[in-house]
């Protein structure tokens, strides 16, 4: 904000001092914290965000990040089949092994 070149000889009068002292406290008034109310309301809101379940397909990046993985799985469970009928362990053995799944929410996709 630019400011206004002032006389060295000015002085403020006290309307001027009274008009500055309300535009101050009005300043101060809007930075106050929200009433609890709100603030309640707003961290509700937050939550509310932060736990929504989304489910893998629904953005496209996503949804071809999961076909890529789930491919990767699926070729990955034919090397070890193919392994361990090299080495003679049955197929019971690592037949589950390998899937995709959310840890932090312990969801299968």
């Amino acid at each position: 904000m630019p400011t206004l070149p002032v006389p060295s000889s000015a002085s403020m009068t006290g309307a001027e001092r009274a008009s500055l002292c309300v535009i101050l406290r009005r300043r101060e008034n809007s930075r106050r914290p929200p009433p609890p109310i709100a603030a309640a309301e707003l961290v509700a809101d937050a939550e509310r965000q932060l736990s929504a379940m989304f489910s893998f397909d629904d953005d496209a990046t996503w949804k071809e990040a999961y076909a890529a993985a789930d491919v990767a799985v699926r070729d990955a469970k034919l090397l070890v089949a193919a392994r361990c009928a090299e080495l003679g362990i049955p197929q019971t053995v690592f037949a589950g092994a390998g899937s995709l799944l959310a840890q932090a929410r312990r969801e299968h996709l």
